[in-house]
């Protein structure tokens, strides 16, 4: 065999190596590179927007404690139906344990109250109201004012009656009504009033 098909082998044989080397190099690191997680620390500031995650993968369980300040919510981007009963009743120290509409007709105006349950007329001018049971009469001072709209004619008055006298048992407490007739006070059905319990 001549030597320049000798080098002609030897050449070829050492090519073959030189591309077996290269893929065995390229595939250890493809693998070394798919193995390493990218953590945030591979992630440019601000290059993430609120576009690219996907909706509803990123839950409470997944926010450390404390991460979001109020530096970090824009100003009055929060609103009300955003927050749970429970944490307004915690940021306003629970000012307010009840309240209520209650019309003329002795009923109570759903969309407008909170924390009573009944309330009852057994005789003119007695309402009789109902706490939720989780709230204790005993220490409630309880704010009574005239609902203008709910009234018939005027003027008109409203008093709260801590002790239920003329109600029927498990009423919390009493609002007496009043119309103003020829300069007398007397007993009338035909009042409404919103009702506060701070």
């Amino acid at each position: 065999m001549g030597q320049s098909r000798v080098r002609q082998i030897l050449n070829s044989r050492f090519a073959f190596l030189v591309v077996i080397a290269m893929v065995v190099a390229v595939t250890t690191l493809g693998s070394a590179s798919a193995a390493k997680l990218i953590t945030s620390g591979d992630i440019k500031d601000g290059t993430i927007k609120g576009k690219d995650i996907e909706k509803a993968t990123i839950t409470t369980s997944r926010i450390q404690a404390n991460a979001l300040g109020s530096k970090k919510i824009a100003d009055k981007s929060i609103e009300v139906g955003d927050i749970s009963a429970a944490a307004v009743d915690q940021l306003t120290g629970g000012a307010v344990k009840a309240y209520a509409a209650v019309t003329d007709q002795a009923q109570l105006v759903t969309a407008r109250t909170k924390g009573f349950t009944a309330v009852t007329r057994p005789s003119t001018g007695i309402y009789c109201l109902t706490l939720d049971d989780s709230i204790d009469p005993a220490k409630t001072a309880p704010v009574v004012s005239v609902m203008v709209d709910a009234a018939t004619a005027g003027p008109f008055s409203a008093f709260v009656n801590a002790t239920p006298t003329g109600c029927p048992a498990g009423a919390d407490f009493a609002v007496r009504t009043y119309a103003l007739n020829a300069g007398v006070n007397e007993v009338s059905n035909l009042v409404g009033f919103t009702v506060l319990v701070p």
